[in-house]
């Protein structure tokens, strides 16, 4: 089992129907994947639909709990602002970048990548090339993964 989590780079197993003997039975880093221990289905041998149906909540509350847990992160040790958040994520000073669901900010870009809040402030990296307004949501995941940033989809706000 060790070797199946480490090979599919798994991050949290939920364990559905396994005796608390077993769980303990775990090599060590298997176990500390464990997020959650859900009883049997009352099937024999369950659909996939059937088991992502009763395994479903779990996964929802893991993920509620870890986005409380990198938004606590965040408020105590993070900066906010969307123009500073840019300009530290294009310096590739940023490690984590948390986004709203429901991001519906635009920005500026010019040719070579560069984005900003404002027109203005991208002209000043642009020297006068042509600058193009595009949404937010369409030029971050390039940005965090050119800069080397991770980033993060959360549906609380942030």
């Amino acid at each position: 089992m060790q070797q199946q989590t480490d090979q599919r780079d798994l991050q949290r197993l939920i364990l559905l129907g396994v005796p608390e003997e077993a769980r303990q039975a775990l090599p060590r880093p298997v176990a500390e994947k464990v997020v959650a221990v859900l009883p049997s289905l009352h099937t024999s041998n369950p659909s996939p639909a059937e088991v992502l149906k009763a395994v479903a909540p779990t996964i929802e509350q893991v993920e509620r709990q870890g986005e409380e847990a990198l938004l606590l992160e965040v408020r105590e040790r993070g900066v906010g602002g969307l123009d500073q958040v840019l300009n530290l994520l294009q310096e590739g000073r940023l490690q984590y970048v948390l986004v709203p669901w429901h991001l519906r900010e635009k920005v500026w870009r010019c040719p070579d990548g560069w984005v900003g809040t404002s027109a203005q402030a991208v002209q000043l990296h642009c020297s006068g090339q042509p600058l193009e307004e595009v949404e937010l949501k369409q030029v971050l995941p390039k940005l965090a993964a050119q800069f080397g940033s991770r980033l993060e989809f959360v549906r609380f706000e942030t």
